[in-house]
């Protein structure tokens, strides 16, 4: 299976706060299983730099931001399309603030 491999930045000044800030990702991602929530497989730091690796799941297609047109649908088809996305957005969402704690 392909993977996508977020390494976050740190730089020396807020390691420590950003590196909480990650665990604490990696804590709450591990737990979520979501149709429309791109799904965690794993993480690894390296003891040496402390360098972070998250792995997720690789997702083919374009981008959110590429997939919707940033402009008036021509169709019914067009609509509908666009619907079905914001209503998976919203399911998402609606998964993460049901969470205790809520996550968004």
């Amino acid at each position: 299976a392909e993977v996508a491999v977020k390494v976050p930045r740190l730089s020396h000044s807020q390691a420590p706060e950003k590196l909480r800030s990650i665990l604490e990702e990696l804590r709450i991602y591990r737990r979520l299983k979501h149709p429309n929530i791109v799904p965690f497989l794993g993480a690894a730091i390296l003891p040496d730099t402390w360098e972070i690796s998250i792995v997720l799941a690789y997702l083919h297609g374009r981008t959110v931001l590429d997939a919707v047109p940033r402009f008036p649908a021509e169709s019914a088809a067009d609509v509908t399309r666009r619907c079905c996305w914001v209503d998976d957005a919203c399911c998402a969402l609606a998964f993460l603030h049901a969470q205790a704690p809520a996550i968004v």
